[in-house]
């Protein structure tokens, strides 16, 4: 092999130095729901792993719970079947399970705020004298 193909063939690799995500703040009341906030950052820890080449289960459930931060450690203790230390898909599962039923629900609110058709009245007797 010529030492031009040889240089071809072998490419280093430098080490790249990413930062995680900054700890994940459930109590935050920043513009989108919980649900929303917890899916952009467990997104956002996925591709860190991802970059910095943590291929380990055990590794990513620890600094899953790790990076989540102390608050996401509370709630995770007292979450059940949450699987063992080596077990990275079941915590990430867990935790998306606690968040999501978080959601802002606008459907919710403004079906609430309808009256059903049986406590519609007609446009006539509105007029007539605001029947309540």
């Amino acid at each position: 092999m010529s030492v031009e193909e040889e240089s071809t063939t072998n490419i280093n690799v430098q080490s790249v130095n990413i930062p995680p995500p900054p700890e994940f703040n459930p109590d935050s009341e920043v513009g989108a729901s919980l649900a929303t906030r917890w899916i952009t950052w467990i997104e956002d820890f996925e591709m860190f792993l991802t970059a910095s080449g943590i291929k380990d289960e055990t590794q990513k459930r620890a600094l899953l719970l790790y990076q989540a931060g102390s608050r996401v450690r509370e709630i995770f203790r007292q979450l059940t079947d949450t699987g063992n230390a080596n077990d990275y898909k079941t915590a990430k599962d867990k935790l998306r399970e606690y968040f999501e039923p978080q959601k802002t629900d606008d459907t919710k609110c403004s079906d609430s705020a309808k009256p059903n058709k049986s406590q519609m009245k007609p446009w006539t007797s509105f007029i007539r004298g605001y029947e309540c």
